[in-house]
């Protein structure tokens, strides 16, 4: 917003109207004045939803900085992290470059009898090469994101890295 939605406008407060905004799911890239400051008006666009894998640093914080806010703040749970995060593929996902989830994607280690995911699976479980199936985990969206749309477009990322190295 520029200055003139940081003031009061016609019975407006100081960010009421960027909550009203984005609370319809879109962001304001202009405001201003016209007619000698009689009318406010706004350009806005429906923001992006995306999804990719996190590989910079900088993108791994904001993994683990969205599972603490969820998992941690909001959940109450002790602890976000555990020990197969150092070998997982993380995903965020953004709207409109604004970090709101993330999710897990868990290998097979050759060096285990088990699928390492939570859950200990037999080698011949679900399919003759338990190499080519990932755990999906971690699955976390801030509230204000939580829709089946958002949930499915996470899917979609995981099920497409799937399909690209010829995981099941």
């Amino acid at each position: 917003f520029n200055k003139a939605v940081d003031k009061e406008i016609k019975g407006f407060k100081s960010g009421e109207l960027e909550r009203i905004f984005s609370a319809e799911g879109l962001k304001v890239l202009y405001s201003g004045l016209i007619y000698g400051g009689q009318d406010l008006f706004f350009v806005v666009e429906k923001p992006e939803f995306s999804v990719r894998v996190a590989k910079a640093e900088e993108d791994i914080e904001k993994v683990f900085s969205l599972r603490r806010k969820v998992f941690v703040e909001e959940e109450g749970l002790v602890n976000d992290r555990d020990f197969f995060d150092e070998e997982a593929i993380h995903f965020l996902a953004e709207d409109n470059g604004e970090p709101v989830g993330a999710m897990r994607l868990i290998a097979f280690s050759d060096k285990e009898q088990f699928f390492r995911g939570l859950y200990e699976l037999p080698l011949n479980f679900a399919s003759p090469d338990v190499k080519k199936v990932l755990e999906i985990s971690r699955v976390t969206l801030l509230k204000r994101a939580r829709s089946g749309r958002s949930f499915l477009k996470m899917l979609e990322a995981a099920h497409q890295y799937a399909l690209n190295r010829d995981i099941d």
